[in-house]
């Protein structure tokens, strides 16, 4: 396996030790039964900030020591609460700015990635059919759901979707989907998480397309692409993100679909250099694409699915007589727990009278 240390996290258990710092005195510590701002979150109220379609982000600042705090407390009292927040938020963490941002997926933005990850998933899945050098890689490239990755810097980001090679330390692809309406200075922010990505996992995250929808009144919606570039000054060789698609327009203001261009990446998009060797150019090179037209036509889609769901429109179940389940009052058994601990009663006392019928004195 090729290590690029730290180790990944998969799971949204990840505490943070490396890179912290020790935090300033006007930062909100929401576990702490004190704080310097009587308006800060408090520990009861941190896993519920206010979230919505309309207000999908919410950040504040956080110590590393209550990051961590949180964390233990949610695995060890608040199961439920885990399970729901795994499921249904993502959040990210950086121990250097103390930056902690939770944020729920909207319809919008899940269709749109749910269209995007099939398309590349069918693409990939056809170059694994074959029995050339491209489906030898492509066999080995998979599909993430939004799991954790902890970079060099101790920040702690959950992407949007990632695909990775399986010998790799990190994932080789990663897409983000940013709403201004959401996030102010979208741009700035997504130029700000490549770099971050690229340079954070020393050039191991090979490609990160971050999608940029501006809903402040206008329908457009950009792409961009950024890789690692290796570049040269007096003190040698370095590392820098070079974004080489910048904010190319797939829908206009007006909601007009752009009709030229496409998204583009290769195989090579998804693994490290360090795995390229033994590999011809013409496998690294095999391309899987998606026109703008396309991702158009997936983000006008979910803008038509949010509007219907919003409005309560669209087909539903007929009316019907409902019998719903009775629930079991606390300390009592329900018919099926009585059940099953006859099952096991039984189970006993038949074993008890073989052993008692084998046992000679």
């Amino acid at each position: 396996m090729v290590q690029t240390p730290p180790l990944r996290y998969s799971q949204r258990s990840s505490f943070v030790t490396e890179g912290s710092k020790s935090p300033n005195a006007n930062i909100i510590s929401p576990l702490s039964s004190e704080s310097s701002d009587k308006s800060s979150p408090t520990s009861n109220d941190l896993p519920s900030l206010k979230l919505s379609p309309e207000n999908a982000w919410n950040e504040i600042r956080l110590s590393t020591e209550d990051y961590n705090a949180l964390q233990q407390r949610l695995e060890n009292h608040e199961a439920k609460l885990l399970t729901y927040i795994q499921d249904h938020i993502r959040w990210d963490y950086d121990p250097n700015s103390f930056e902690f941002a939770i944020r729920i997926p909207t319809i919008v933005h899940g269709l749109l990635l749910a269209s995007i990850q099939f398309n590349i998933s069918e693409q990939l899945e056809t170059i694994r059919a074959g029995e050339d050098h491209a489906a030898i890689l492509a066999k080995k490239i998979v599909c993430l759901d939004s799991s954790d990755v902890l970079l060099q810097d101790g920040t702690v980001r959950c992407p949007d979707l990632e695909f990775q090679h399986i010998d790799s330390q990190f994932p080789g692809l990663i897409v983000e989907i940013v709403n201004s309406q959401t996030k102010k200075d979208g741009g700035k922010n997504l130029t700000k998480l490549a770099d971050q990505y690229v340079l954070e996992s020393s050039g191991g995250i090979k490609t990160v397309i971050g999608i940029l929808n501006d809903y402040q009144g206008t329908k457009r919606a950009t792409l961009s692409i950024w890789h690692p570039k290796y570049l040269q000054d007096n003190d040698g060789e370095y590392l820098a993100s070079e974004q080489t698609v910048v904010f190319e327009e797939f829908r206009a203001s007006d909601g007009n679909t752009i009709l030229n261009g496409s998204l583009q990446i290769s195989l090579r998009d998804f693994i490290p250099d360090s795995m390229m060797s033994g590999f011809p150019s013409e496998a690294l090179e095999r391309k899987i694409s998606i026109s703008y037209a396309k991702i158009a036509m997936f983000l006008n889609t979910a803008d038509t699915q949010y509007e219907v769901t919003k409005a309560g429109q669209g087909l539903q179940p007929a009316n019907i007589r409902k019998r719903r389940r009775e629930s079991t009052p606390p300390g009592k058994m329900g018919s099926e727990d009585e059940r099953e601990i006859e099952r096991v009663e039984l189970m006993v006392e038949e074993k008890a009278k073989r052993e008692d019928q084998d046992w000679n004195p």
